[in-house]
């Protein structure tokens, strides 16, 4: 049976809250703001480091001669003092709190979507352990990172928000070669935030929350597919119905808006 196992990962945690990527406009609470610009004041080589600004640190290694092997041991020993910040701690906390209530939703979930994710995939399940390392509630975060690795966390838009994002995250480990695949991302986005969220909470419509802003016009393009897919009597197969679209695709869509670029 395929399971999911629930981590927080300190390290990470902090590292998703800091990142200026990711939650630049974003904070987990109001005193965060503050510890991010005295943390950015106090360590600027290792918030580079942690927040996705690497290629300052390559910087650092060509010209200050500081190997990524030292600033790394140097991040690590950060993380490790800023811990006893109370900022810190409350970040943690708030998150082990979170994490708990995940876990008690996917328990409460879990027979009946993946049952669902199969039929409508035409996937066995493998039998194997997903890691599922969960980030702050207020900090929007759902990725498959590959090596059966998913980060999640954020607001919940719905009931059973968290239930039908990581059958989405599943998706995507089952169908990893496909990651580029537009298609194929509106096929996921369609069977767990769409078909399975209605399934679950036993009531709902299409389209009823936003998805993806970079998937709208394709989704509604795959969507007469995916109903006619849904009423089929045939077995289900997601690599032929995104095969079949593929095709039809090609008459609308340039090629290069039928991927996801890195």
């Amino acid at each position: 049976m395929l399971k999911l196992k629930f981590v927080v990962d300190e390290d990470y945690v902090i590292a998703h809250a800091l990142s200026w990527i990711h939650n630049r406009r974003r904070l987990p609470f109001p005193a965060w703001k503050e510890f991010r610009r005295e943390f950015w004041e106090k360590y600027p080589k290792i918030y580079y480091l942690i927040t996705g600004f690497i290629e300052y640190n390559i910087v650092f290694c060509s010209l200050r001669k500081i190997s990524l092997e030292t600033q790394t041991k140097q991040m690590k020993a950060v993380l490790r003092e800023i811990k006893k910040d109370k900022r810190v701690k409350r970040l943690i906390e708030e998150t082990k709190l979170y994490c708990e209530k995940v876990r008690k939703d996917w328990e409460r979930n879990k027979r009946k979507a993946l049952k669902w994710l199969s039929e409508l995939s035409g996937i066995s399940l493998p039998s194997t352990t997903i890691t599922v390392l969960i980030t702050h509630p207020k900090l929007r975060n759902g990725v498959y990172i590959g090596e059966k690795i998913i980060c999640w966390g954020g607001p919940e838009e719905y009931p059973n928000f968290n239930t039908a994002g990581l059958c989405h995250e599943i998706l995507h480990y089952l169908t990893y070669s496909r990651k580029r695949s537009k298609i194929m991302h509106s096929i996921i986005e369609l069977l767990a935030e769409e078909e399975i969220r209605i399934r679950l909470n036993k009531k709902g419509r299409y389209f009823q929350y936003p998805g993806r802003k970079d998937l709208k016009k394709i989704k509604r393009f795959v969507f007469p597919y995916w109903k006619r897919y849904l009423s089929e009597r045939k077995e289900k197969n997601i690599f032929e119905l995104e095969k079949k679209i593929q095709e039809n695709a090609l008459k609308k869509f340039r090629p290069s808006e039928l991927i996801h670029f890195v």
